[in-house]
This record gives C-alpha cells, structure tokens and sequence, in this order.
C-alpha cells in the first residue's frame, strides 16, 4: 500500500522547466499532449504565454467593437447633419417648401432626396410616360441689383428617354409676345417679372414658352448672377473654347456703369467672374444675342462636365459648398422626388452629345425677323417669328433630337424642283413682295414668281379673306405643297378645285392665292442688322431700355 502512495518530494528534488522548454512544449502536437488533471478533476491553469494571448485578444476584441461603436456614432451624426443640411437645403430651393419652416418639412427635404440611395427604383419624372421632359430654365440678375427679375437667359432643357439624350433649346429674351389673359404684349425677358409681382410660380412664363415652342413644360429653375458665379467656382473654373476674340469696353457694370472685358479665342479656363461675363456679352459678338445663347449653352455643357466628374464627386467641401449655394440661388417648382431623380439620370442619358440649338435671326435659316415698336421715347427693338407665327419654332423644337429629318426633308424638296406662282388677292400689294422672299430667300425654293396674268378691273376686286395654296393634280410636289402650308399656315385647297385658268401658270406647279389673314399676320416692318447695332451701341441704351420695359410693365 505504501507503495502506491504518493511519494512527497522536497522543494529541491521537483523537476524546473527551463524558459527555453516552453517552445519545446508548445510545439507539441495537441494530440499528443495529455492535459494534467487536478485532484478535483479540474484542469490546472494555462501556461503563462497561453494566458497571455488569452487577455490579449480580449482587449483586441474590446477596442475593435469600440472604435466600431465610435465609426456608428459619427456616421450616425454625419448622417444626420448631412440629412438635416439637405432637408434645410431643398426647402429653400422648393416654392412649395420655402414658406415651410417646421422640423418635419426639413425632415421631408431630407428623407425626399435620401430615400433614393437605399432604393433601386427612380420616381418618374412628369412626361417621362410620354417619353419626354421639358424643363424651363431661366437665368436673371441678383436679388437686388436693378432689372433683377428680367431673364437673360431662356432656356428648354429636353430629356429624350428613348434616345437616352438632351437637347438645349435657347429662346432670345427679346421674343415680343402677348402676356396671356392681358390683352398687352411685351418682351419675353419681362415675364418672370410679372409672375414674381403674381406670385405665381412662373405660371405666365410657363404658358407662354409652351405656346411659342409648342412643348408642355413640366418644370422650372431660376438661377441668379450670384450663384453661378459661385458654382462656377466650386467648381474650380471651368474651360471652354471661345469661338472669337471679344473686345468690349462698354460692358454693362453697376449702376448703368461701364467696364471693360476682353477674352482671346481658343480654349479659355474661366473663373466664375469670367463665365457669367462671357455669357453676358453680347455687344462685341456680331451675333448679338444670339451669339450669347450660343455661348450659355457652351459654358452650361461645360458645367455640367465638371460637375459630373468623379472628382468632383470625392470632394465632400465641394459638394456641400454647392448644395448651399443651389439652396441659397436657385427657385424651383421641382418637386424634391423630380429633383432626386433627375440627378439619378446622369449615369442613364449621354451627357457627352447635347443637342444644342439657338432661335435667332439675321441668318438665311433664321427663323425670326428683327423689327421695332414705340414704347415711350423709345424704339424698342423686338423679334417676332418671320412668318407671322410660332410654326416654325415649334416644328424645330418637337424635332429637336431629329434634325437629320428636317435636312432630309428640305432635300427632298430641292429634289421636287416645283415652280410656284404667287396672286396677291389681299387687298396689301406690300404683301406680295414679303411672301415671294420668303420663298425663294428663306425656304429655298428653285422657282418662285408672282402672277403676270393681267388683273380684274380694281372695282370689281373683292379681297380674299383667307389665303389658300392649289397644287396642280399632276404634279408630284408634293414635299414642296407641305413646306408653304406648314411655314406660312394656310390651308390646302379641296382635291375638286380646280387650278386657275391662266396662261401664266401653264407651267407652274403650286399657285398661292394671298388673303387678308396673312397680310394681317406679315404686317410688321423689318429693321436691318445695322439699325439694331445703331440702337443697341447708343450710350444712354441700357437705361432708356430699362425706363421702357417699366412703362410697359406698368400699362
């Protein structure tokens, strides 16, 4: 029994493990190993390195879910702040929200333009069923510089959800044209004008655009001085080609001041002070205002550009800079779900190709006339459709993404080859002389010549109310017959009517008999380039303009 009993050993007589064992032991295969078990069956404590890779990943684990808890809580605060500055930012920007000022309509803002980044699905924009949204932008003065509701800048934004493209449609500022309900007319540049003293949301301008290019208009944006300059800037400057020198040293300053501004043709890197220059310029441009829409478009496509950039969007300053600046510059009647997806639809349409086109005049293809009207002491100088109405714009603007249509159609007319024969039945023997340019000058046409047969005695002259356009049934010109009605919007002749008896229109293809409607609507004078420079280079011009627009106004 003795024998089986433990023997006690003496302090001295027990085995040491030296520290250079410990590498031994623990690169013992486990299996191999037998844990040592305790009188109690328990096991005996750890070696001391093993214990410390124990407390040591405890302390890991603790610091790990500690920073973990930190990142949440920023994020959470950085969301928060961002959601509120958004909600603050959109309120501001929306007239509906604007007069809103409790929590829950910033929390609306917020939620309206966030929710979509958890979202896969984009809230459709209105039109977009129809397969197309206008938006009406309109760029103006600041708040409290004189004339700062008069817009310089009209332009229709076009989204193509087919083609997956935008156009620019620029309309010029001096369109004259009746304010609708009024019974009065003025310039287009005025209406906002007389929304803002409405205050209703643009609706006349709204209308009235809509009228002229014949495309509903689901929204509008305004976008003072002020606030592109600093966009611009955000933006870091922006670059763009500058089709000519310009010199102007009577470039409109503070005050009916003067100033000087200059730039070299080539591309041209711009600050914010330089665009909004270069997009305001317009008397040193030989196009004038037309030249101008040409350049906004320009410079727009260039902001866009930079804005969509990757770097621009790994800026957070920049991007929180510009969400302050749009709230603090820009009015919209965007809803902020329409705004959300509008700007979800950058990685869906080509921003790369804009379809950019300007209404102007002076030019063969232009589609208005220059003429003038007395406001007060001043002559004021307008445009007006060349026609006598908005045909033509709104034939351009619904195929505004098809131009190659209307090449190919004035082709086909070219083709035609027709000779058209015009009778002055109107009573205005002005008349005659206006349509036969038209024609020849404008639309092209190879043949075109009044009626050499000999006139009924004056007395027994009626006029012709309306006018009417007879196409020789054997004829194929037919391209031809569809471009006079559509320019000059008059009526076809019924298939039974037959083509005037007249030696003198033997050989003609398409007779046009003028009525009194169309002397009525070509009854305005035409000014010359040089009588619109003359105008526009008087000193005292921009004030007596201003002191007319207010007359107007006030009518």
């Amino acid at each position: 029994m003795d024998s089986l009993r433990r023997k006690k050993t003496t302090f001295a007589e027990r085995k040491v493990v030296a520290p250079n064992q410990y590498s031994d032991i623990l690169a013992t295969p486990r299996s191999s190993v037998v844990p040592a078990i305790s009188r109690d069956n328990s096991r005996l404590p750890l070696p001391l390195e093993r214990r410390r890779a124990s407390r040591r990943t405890r302390s890991f684990v603790h610091v790990f879910f500690g920073i973990l808890g930190l990142i949440l809580i920023f994020g959470l605060f950085v969301f928060g702040y961002v959601s509120w500055k958004i909600g603050t930012i959109t309120r501001s920007m929306s007239i509906e929200l604007s007069q809103e000022t409790s929590v829950s309509s910033t929390l609306h803002g917020a939620t309206s333009l966030l929710a979509p980044i958890f979202s896969s699905e984009r809230a459709p924009l209105p039109g977009e069923a129809d397969g197309r949204t206008n938006i009406l932008l309109l760029g103006k003065a600041n708040e409290k510089t004189a004339g700062q509701k008069l817009t310089d800048t009209i332009m229709i934004v076009s989204l193509d959800f087919e083609r997956r493209k935008i156009a620019l449609l620029s309309l010029p500022r001096d369109l004259y044209v009746e304010i609708p309900g009024t019974g009065f007319s003025s310039k287009l540049n005025a209406l906002y004008q007389f929304d803002a003293e409405k205050e209703n949301n643009a609706e006349t301008v709204r209308k009235t655009v809509s009228h002229i290019t014949g495309l509903p208009i689901h929204g509008f944006a305004t976008l003072d001085y002020d606030g592109f300059i600093q966009i611009v800037d955000i933006l870091g400057g922006v670059s763009v080609y500058v089709e000519r020198d310009l010199y102007d040293p009577r470039f409109p300053g503070p005050n009916y001041s003067y100033e000087t501004f200059s730039i070299k043709k080539g591309w041209q890197d711009m600050n914010g002070e330089t665009a909004l220059k270069y997009v305001r310029e317009r008397h040193a441009d030989p196009e004038g205002d037309f030249g101008r829409a040409k350049r906004q478009q320009s410079v727009l496509s260039a902001i866009q550009g930079k804005a969509l950039s990757k770097d621009f969007f790994l800026d957070p300053r920049a991007i929180s800079d510009s969400l302050e600046t749009l709230g603090t510059h820009i009015r919209t009647d965007l809803s902020l779900a329409e705004l959300s997806s509008l700007a979800r639809l950058k990685n869906e349409f080509d921003t790369r190709n804009i379809a950019s086109v300007v209404v102007d005049a002076w030019k063969k293809e232009s589609l208005l006339r220059v003429s003038h009207i007395q406001v007060g002491s001043v002559a004021m100088f307008i445009l007006l459709p060349r026609t006598g109405d908005w045909n033509e714009v709104r034939e351009l603007a619904e195929n505004i993404f098809d131009l190659d249509r209307l090449a190919a159609r004035r082709e086909a007319i070219r083709q035609e080859n027709a000779t058209v024969v015009v009778r002055n039945e109107s009573g205005v023997s002005s008349l005659e002389k206006k349509v036969i340019r038209f024609l020849s000058e404008d639309l092209d046409l190879p043949s075109v010549r009044k009626d050499i047969s000999s006139p009924a005695p004056e007395s027994e002259i009626i006029p012709r109310e309306k006018s009417l356009v007879i196409r020789r049934g054997s004829t194929e010109a037919i391209h031809t017959t569809d471009e006079i009605t559509q320019k000059l919007g008059i009526a076809v002749a019924a298939e039974d009517m037959l083509f005037p008896a007249s030696a003198s229109l033997e050989s003609s293809d398409i007779i046009i008999l003028l009525g009194y409607d169309l002397a009525k609507r070509l009854s305005f004078e035409e000014d010359t380039v040089e009588d619109i420079q003359n105008s526009e280079n008087d000193l005292d011009y921009q004030k007596r303009l201003h002191e007319a627009l207010e007359m107007e106004r006030k009518r």
